[in-house]
């Protein structure tokens, strides 16, 4: 930059001041204009419109019933998918049982839980059943992967609840 201004000091003697001031303002100019561009394309301009609407008692809550809806689905479903892999399970361990697999079945329906987490009993469904294909023999690792299973679907039907009771805390404490 010192060296542009040392050249233009040596052909621009009488005008260099002048230059100088002109330039400058065009380049502040066009920093400014370039900062403001940026940040009103990221919402700077919408700042105070999010701001007093999150302010509004009326419209937080109907975010917040809005998303409670949409987690009571996401927890109706988890809850379906979890009933579906034990009913799963139960039923593997009553059709496919033999004498190498015994003693891993009875370690899987022991793990299996007879309640949900509203209380409710798990009945078993004889809609979900294993088909494998001919020949294939029900072994340690297939009893093992249906009973991890098992656990992540039981991890997510207990994390869809926990955030459908803590959006339904927030709408209790909405209406107070």
């Amino acid at each position: 930059m010192g060296v542009l201004c040392g050249i233009g000091y040596y052909y621009l003697k009488d005008k260099f001041l002048a230059v100088l001031q002109v330039s400058l303002l065009l380049l502040s100019n066009i920093y400014a204009m370039c900062i403001l561009v940026l940040l009103m394309s990221y919402g700077i301009a919408f700042l105070p419109i999010f701001i007093w609407k999150k302010g509004k008692r009326e419209s937080l809550l109907y975010d917040h019933l809005l998303s409670a809806t949409d987690a009571n689905q996401e927890l109706k479903e988890a809850r379906l998918e979890y009933l579906k892999e034990v009913s799963y399970c139960r039923n593997l361990a009553q059709d496919h049982r033999s004498a190498t697999n015994e003693k891993f079945l009875d370690i899987l329906i022991s793990q299996l839980p007879t309640k949900d987490l509203e209380g409710q009993t798990i009945f078993t469904f004889h809609y979900f059943r294993a088909e494998l294909k001919l020949g294939t023999e029900v072994n340690e690792a297939m009893i093992a992967e249906r009973s991890n299973l098992v656990k992540m679907k039981f991890f997510l039907y207990k994390r869809k609840k926990a955030r459908w009771i803590t959006l339904m805390n927030q709408v209790k404490s909405l209406t107070v």
